[in-house]
């Protein structure tokens, strides 16, 4: 894809799929401008490579949005920036469901916002939601992204590993602070999920409620954190660094 500034296409549904950009992510652009998602894929195989997805609009993936069994897809050196969630929805940056195969690499999430009504109703994943889904995430940054749980990421039942990453700045906003189980995570929220942390810097992040760098919902989530740095994460209700939920490993 040569370099420029794009409109949204259609969504995808069945479909295999190789998008590359020429010059990379800093000069290639799909431009939602907040009247809608920048891309929807679904039903197929896809690498996307070298974008820029930004000022999205949506309930669910405002920036991309991938689901479905037989999905697989590959994300490399994307940026994806502020974009919004309708509704107080779900992956503001990126949404991903019931996929087999999800490997992002190489890429940077900043200034995405699921809670941009202050309302952390439904509202999960600033930088990254998945649900369900085997996930592979890899050297990327995930910067000053919010939601009402889990502000730099939300994993709901997914299994994988996230290696090298830099999540730092993110913001857990809850309107009610201590009311109901679910609420946390500046930067990592993880729910009825298997997770290998393995050289992660996590770093700087703030929950107004419980768990500022890293919250474990419940005892169906089981975490494994090796050789990463939890530091300067804010709490209001507990759990600067790790907080684990109704007994979360």
């Amino acid at each position: 894809v040569l370099p420029g500034t794009y409109e949204p296409g259609p969504d995808l549904d069945g479909a295999d799929l190789i998008l590359r950009s020429i010059d990379g992510a800093a000069s290639t652009v799909i431009d939602a401008a907040g009247s809608g998602r920048c891309m929807k894929f679904k039903n197929g195989d896809l690498v996307l490579d070298g974008f820029t997805l930004r000022n999205g609009e949506a309930d669910k993936g405002a920036g991309l949005r991938v689901e479905g069994t037989t999905t697989t897809a590959e994300v490399a050196n994307c940026v994806f920036e502020f974009n919004d969630c309708t509704n107080d929805g779900y992956g503001a940056g990126v949404y991903v469901k019931n996929l087999p195969d999800f490997w992002m690499h190489d890429s940077l999430l900043q200034d995405n916002d699921c809670n941009s009504n202050d309302n952390d109703n439904g509202s999960d994943g600033g930088g990254l939601y998945a649900e369900s889904a085997s996930i592979l995430v890899e050297d990327c940054q995930f910067l000053d992204n919010r939601a009402g749980d889990g502000g730099g990421m939300a994993l709901e039942g997914a299994t994988g590993s996230l290696l090298h990453n830099v999540i730092a700045g993110n913001l857990a906003w809850d309107s009610q602070p201590g009311v109901g189980d679910y609420n946390g995570g500046g930067g990592i929220a993880v729910h009825q999920g298997v997770i290998l942390l393995s050289n992660n810097l996590i770093v700087d992040n703030d929950s107004t409620d419980t768990g500022g760098g890293l919250f474990l919902v419940d005892t169906a989530s089981q975490v494994t954190v090796d050789q990463c740095t939890v530091a300067f994460n804010l709490s209001d209700l507990g759990g600067a660094g790790i907080h684990a939920g109704a007994a979360g490993t």
